[in-house]
């Protein structure tokens, strides 16, 4: 018989497996590091010019990962399973990140509990955008 200590334990062990499948199954790529930081410097000039009420809206099509912002268009090769759908945030939560610091040289960009993830920044306030 299972004592009950080591039914915790195997219930935490499921909970944790079935996060990595969520986790797995999220919207997400992987972005060279140089390109990546090509695409955020582009959009530099917006973020000086102050992000108040300013949108961005992050797609990835299979092979072209994007950031439109009031008409301003970044694009870097991905690689990856096209994402379902296209996700808004502000303006504001990726530039509190900035800069961000990526270190290895293939950075994972993803979707995760309404956050926009972009290796190890967190941005909040993402919604699907219809």
């Amino acid at each position: 018989m299972q004592s009950p200590h080591a039914a915790e334990v195997e219930a935490a062990r499921a909970k944790l497996r079935q996060l990595e499948v969520d986790r797995a199954a999220r919207p997400h790529c992987t972005v060279s590091r140089s390109l990546l930081a090509m695409a955020l410097k582009s959009l530099a000039g917006i973020f000086e010019q102050g992000t108040s009420g300013i949108s961005v809206v992050v797609a990835f099509n299979g092979r072209i990962l994007s950031f439109d912002c009031n008409g301003l268009k970044s694009v870097v090769a991905a690689t990856g399973t096209a994402w379902p759908a296209r996700y808004k945030l502000a303006m504001s939560a990726i530039a509190e990140v900035l800069p961000i610091r990526l270190n290895p040289s293939e950075v994972e960009v993803g979707i995760w509990k309404s956050m926009l993830e972009i290796g190890p920044a967190r941005c909040p306030g993402v919604s699907e955008v219809k």
